[in-house]
């Protein structure tokens, strides 16, 4: 596992695709955050078939290892590096709760801070991503895990 930090501008681009009757309506939109984000990176190679944590968001100043302060981070993007093979996300929230997302050949999984993410439970909204876990499905897929913090 390898890490860097890097501290720039950033600014992300989101091309939404829409094709409405055989016409593209879709747009680029540019977005800057206004403070500065520090950026981390981590790879993860050869993910088996138990979970692995990721990252873990805690409600306390911490920047070490795959611990964020919850508050402070600005986005987390996961990207499935492997070309065949699938990844298993496993997106803890609330006391208990877990979301299941695919990650298959070369996509990328991005959200914003975890105390703005929203999933339904039992019908009301829970909040507050605690952690992500990922898995291999069937080989040993690398994954490379972006966090931008403040």
């Amino acid at each position: 596992m390898a890490s860097t930090l890097t501290s720039g501008t950033l600014t992300v681009n989101i091309k939404e695709e829409c094709v409405l009757d055989g016409s593209d309506v879709g747009k680029v939109r540019g977005y800057t955050p206004s403070s500065s984000v520090r950026e981390f990176a981590h790879m993860f190679r050869k993910l088996s078939a138990a979970y692995l944590d990721l990252v873990e968001f805690k409600s306390s100043p911490t920047e070490s290892g795959s611990q964020f302060d919850a508050d402070q981070v600005k986005y987390v993007r996961i990207t499935n590096l492997d070309g065949a093979d699938n990844v298993a996300l496993a997106i803890h929230y609330g006391s208990s709760s877990v979301f299941s997302w695919l990650l298959r050949p070369g996509e990328t999984f991005m959200m914003g801070n975890p105390l703005a993410a929203a999933f339904e439970a039992e019908g009301a909204p829970t909040r507050d991503i605690t952690k992500i876990r990922a898995r291999g499905i069937s080989a040993t897929p690398d994954v490379e895990l972006i966090v931008g913090s403040e």
